[in-house]
């Protein structure tokens, strides 16, 4: 009898290098010169790995003393190779703080406030973001100057963050999101009438989940404060339509009760970090992160507010200037 004896040598492939995360930061000494209309970039970061799941994890801006206007300062992120930035921004809004009041900042007593998630804790600037920015390749960050700015000033910045951080993975919650998911930004300025709906961010395809809602009010009284908070959720083609109300108001909806009567305050889920005046004209600014409680979206998602409930009567609201800043992480690129 013939045998036939059949050897198999395994060969080992060259085994592909484990991706470690890698950090990456971009900060200044001194600080830069930010000139008026021109543009100041802060980090310019291309990946080491042609692709990734990437993030920006803290933003830090300061200034010199007494700049007035250092919290309108525009912050922009490019997202890998974009010519329209993602996410555009005063250091205001993308911090939950208020714009700079009418009186001189010295005039101002600044009370330090913070958390894990954003804060304001300088006199001149101090005011960081961790809201966390995924990219595959690239990011690119900058500071424009306030519009009016005649004189340079003096700014610092910290843009830091890892490479092979991972898909986001939403705070308390534990929701994943997905590997591809984008940050993007909603901006609004507006003036409304008594009952008028503003719609804050309009997200037309895609999934994904609101991550942050700021909004600075100022009316003729606090009536505005009836206002809800509505979104339209799965607004997509072919999508089954829910409408959810996130509020029984204003101030419900930032976690607070009864027009803010406790004052100022700040937490990892809400804060009110800004009052100018109780009754004319009322002022204030909220911000609200939605990480604990996700409003997720499968196909496309409006989010919307009312400029108080009444028209007449004891309760009605008036005129109110509103800005808005939103940020919803978006798994599809296009959008309204």
């Amino acid at each position: 009898f013939l045998s036939l004896y059949v050897v198999v040598v395994a060969v080992a492939s060259p085994a592909l290098p484990q991706q470690y995360p890698r950090t990456f930061s971009y900060t200044f000494k001194p600080g830069q010169a930010l000139e008026p209309n021109k543009t100041l970039v802060l980090c310019n970061h291309v990946a080491k790995t042609p692709s990734g799941n990437h993030a920006v994890l803290i933003s830090w801006f300061t200034g010199q003393l007494m700049w007035d206007h250092f919290g309108a300062t525009i912050i922009s992120y490019y997202i890998d190779g974009e010519s329209e930035p993602s996410i555009r921004a005063s250091i205001d809004m993308l911090t939950g703080e208020g714009p700079a009041p009418t009186t001189p900042m010295k005039d101002r007593k600044i009370i330090p406030w913070g958390s894990a998630s954003l804060g304001r804790v300088g006199i001149g600037g101090g005011a960081y973001t961790t809201t966390r920015i995924p990219f595959a390749k690239s990011v690119k960050v900058t500071a424009e100057m306030a519009p009016g700015g005649t004189q340079s000033e003096v700014f610092y910045s910290l843009i830091r963050g890892l490479e092979h951080y991972g898909p986001i993975s939403l705070r308390y919650s534990g929701v994943k999101l997905s590997g591809t998911s984008r940050l993007k930004s909603f901006y609004v300025n507006t003036t409304l009438k008594s009952t008028e709906w503003a719609t804050l961010a309009n997200v037309t395809s895609g999934s994904g989940a609101i991550l942050q809602v700021v909004q600075h009010v100022r009316s003729v009284n606090s009536y505005c404060l009836e206002g809800t908070h509505w979104a339209r959720i799965n607004t997509g083609a072919n999508a089954t339509t829910e409408d959810l109300q996130l509020s029984s108001g204003f101030e419900d909806y930032y976690l607070s009760g009864q027009y803010f009567d406790a004052g100022e305050f700040a937490t990892a889920l809400s804060g009110m970090t800004a009052e100018d005046h109780w009754f004319y004209p009322h002022a204030l600014t909220a911000y609200r992160l939605h990480e604990a409680d996700p409003v997720m979206f499968s196909s496309g998602i409006a989010l919307r507010w009312q400029n108080g409930m009444k028209a007449t009567g004891k309760l009605a609201a008036g005129t109110t200037n509103l800005e808005s800043l939103v940020l919803v992480y978006v798994d599809d690129e296009t959008m309204m």
